[in-house]
């Protein structure tokens, strides 16, 4: 026998053995993180049943090294029901949380698998529409509203027309002639719906799910209202109606395994998770299917975001939120009083908070740790017309909110152009994006015990504004930003440290290196940590990094801009007397754009906060 042969041998079965084992683990892990992702059911089969098969079609997508494929039927439209169940026609804050929570899911995924996840939205609307009394024409509204609410990398979006291969030639808009494609895939000749419903009313099960859907139609959503007391004849047509849902959902179906047929199946009805449908969880409430469609996105007093029917929703002491003229979502609020309070989010899907006090409540009012953690959530809050107070004022507004930070000339830092600046802050010129304490002194106590000392947020406050148009606060939001760039270049600036240097001024001068990507230091989120380079005459800020050539580090440097100033996350605040903003310093970057001698009475007041 050839030795060299025979020991070849046994060290390819070894390989063998040792990529069987790391398959096997990797498989059980992906199966133990889709599993947290479920609604369980009361006699749920996901362990004894759905583990197995959702295996199997993991090991399918592994075996070819492709990308774990998913879809997820539903975000069809609004229930119209917006006294009851939801806010409006067009996605909310809630379809955002969702998307995310989806999003999430594949992050996760990635970590663990390499050749990465994408879970496909068939937003079904179209199959449905008719039957609820949504128009087609708000439901094609509210489907591309959908495609524009995230920035995602996991996220593909299908609707109807991408199932029906032999309808490419129906426009979207034409739902009607989209529906009649959709049924030929299930006709078995005349009579075929009757013939249906007849078997649906034999069967003990699914005369239950009929059962289920008429409650759905009559209580949810509420399509029609009672007419010249006909009752009879209103709930006959919920029963129709409650068929037809039925026979398309059952069309629906062949259509998806047909066109994705090795798709692992998520729904968000409920299922026993046996397979060949698991039901994912849209929203952190894992015990109940949820969908945002039916619902509107409250946040409770604990902090966290949970999806409630509108009704039970405007039972609690809420502030209604708004985004441009659209209800987005509620806060909870501990006292009706601060019902009186506005709210705004300021950038489209969830970034800034604008709060405004119509009734003259006085700001106070509001919780500490209500504002602390709304600030953290929407990255920044703005308190709009404060009255007119002084230095003191604002100390004391911000010492419930932790340790004020005191410089040699006090807590706060008057920020206003000068005759003859020391550097750009103090001048007209644009102050580059930076984190608030990033270029303190390495000899300050404070960085001696944790280099990566920094504020955890600050508040402005507008004494004197600039004129329109210059002057404005920039704000990046730094989770959109790491989105833009990718979780696979994401993991690369994790590496990457730049290093930054800047001539001595009130606030330091000792240079200091990061990492590009750190990690947030309580939730332990990816952010941004980075500071815009600058050549000005008056102050130059420089940017190295001793691992990376000149040509590519430059590179780099302007992607990283690129994607800072991208309008996706990019805000320029413009001010107005009495604003009051409270940055949270982790989640954003910030910066201040050039100004003309317009704007030299411009005077902002700053307190640092740790």
């Amino acid at each position: 026998m050839d030795t060299h042969m025979d020991s070849t041998c046994v060290q390819e079965q070894a390989d063998f053995n040792i990529s069987e084992d790391h398959d096997g683990v990797q498989v059980t892990r992906i199966l133990n993180l889709l599993a947290s992702y479920l609604v369980r059911h009361e006699n749920d089969q996901f362990d004894t049943q759905g583990r197995e098969l959702a295996r199997q079609q993991i090991q399918y997508f592994m075996a070819k090294n492709e990308p774990l494929e998913f879809i997820l039927p539903g975000f069809p439209c609004k229930s119209p029901n917006v006294i009851d169940k939801s806010f409006s026609a067009m996605p909310d804050l809630g379809e955002v949380l969702a998307i995310e929570r989806l999003d999430a899911f594949c992050v996760a995924l990635n970590e663990i698998y390499p050749y990465g996840s994408r879970v496909t939205i068939l937003s079904d609307g179209t199959t449905f529409a008719d039957i609820v009394h949504v128009d087609d024409e708000v439901k094609t509204q509210y489907n591309a509203a959908l495609r524009q609410l995230c920035v995602t990398e996991n996220i593909i979006w299908a609707d109807l027309i991408d199932l029906l291969l032999d309808a490419k030639h129906i426009h979207k808009t034409e739902g009607e002639h989209l529906r009649k494609a959709l049924l030929k895939g299930i006709s078995t000749g005349p009579r075929s719906f009757d013939k249906f419903v007849q078997k649906v009313s034999e069967s003990v099960e699914q005369a239950k799910v009929h059962d289920k859907l008429c409650s759905y139609l009559y209580h949810d959503v509420c399509i029609e209202r009672f007419s010249d007391g006909d009752r009879d004849s209103y709930l006959d047509s919920i029963r129709d109606k409650a068929y037809q849902m039925m026979y398309r959902g059952r069309a629906l179906s062949a259509a998806i395994d047909k066109t994705y047929p090795h798709h692992i199946r998520l729904s968000v009805h409920a299922y026993d998770n046996a397979g060949p449908k698991f039901t994912f969880s849209l929203s952190s409430d894992i015990n109940e299917a949820v969908s945002p469609w039916h619902t509107v996105p409250v946040r409770l007093l604990s902090g966290q975001f949970v999806q409630l029917p509108h009704a039970i929703a405007k039972q609690k002491h809420v502030i209604r939120v708004t985004n441009g003229e659209q209800n987005w979502c509620y806060l909870e609020v501990a006292d009706s009083k601060l019902q009186g309070f506005n709210a705004e989010v300021i950038k489209s899907p969830a970034f800034g908070l604008k709060i405004s006090d119509p009734q003259r409540l006085g700001y106070t009012c509001l919780p500490t740790n209500f504002l602390q953690k709304l600030s953290e959530q929407f990255g920044f809050i703005l308190l709009k017309n404060m009255p007119d107070i002084t230095q003191q004022d604002l100390i004391d507004f911000c010492h419930p909110f932790g340790n004020i930070y005191h410089w040699q000339f006090g807590p706060v830092h008057v920020v206003k152009p000068e005759e003859v600046p020391h550097g750009f802050v103090h001048s007209i010129e644009k102050t580059p994006l930076h984190w608030d304490l990033s270029m303190l002194p390495a000899t300050e106590k404070k960085v001696e015990q944790n280099p990566k000392f920094s504020a955890r947020c600050f508040m402005l406050y507008c004494k004197t504004p600039p004129v329109q148009g210059e002057g404005q606060t920039t704000i990046v939001d730094s989770r959109v930003a790491l989105k833009l760039a990718g979780q696979a270049k994401v993991k690369q600036w994790q590496n990457i440290h730049i290093t930054y240097e800047t001539k001595l001024t009130y606030f330091g001068g000792t240079p200091r290196c990061y990492p590009l990507v750190d990690l947030h230091p309580t939730t332990r989120e990816s952010i941004l940590r980075y500071q815009e380079g600058s050549e000005s005459k008056l102050q130059r800020f420089s940017l190295s990094s001793d691992a990376m050539a000149s040509a590519e580090f430059a590179s780099l440097i302007q992607e990283v801009n690129d994607i800072a100033y991208h309008d996706k996350c990019f805000v320029a605040h413009e001010w107005e007397a009495g604003d009051l903003v409270i940055i949270d310093n982790y989640y954003t970057l910030h910066g201040r754009l050039a100004m003309t001698e317009k704007s030299m009475s411009r005077e902002l007041w700053r307190v640092q906060v740790y």
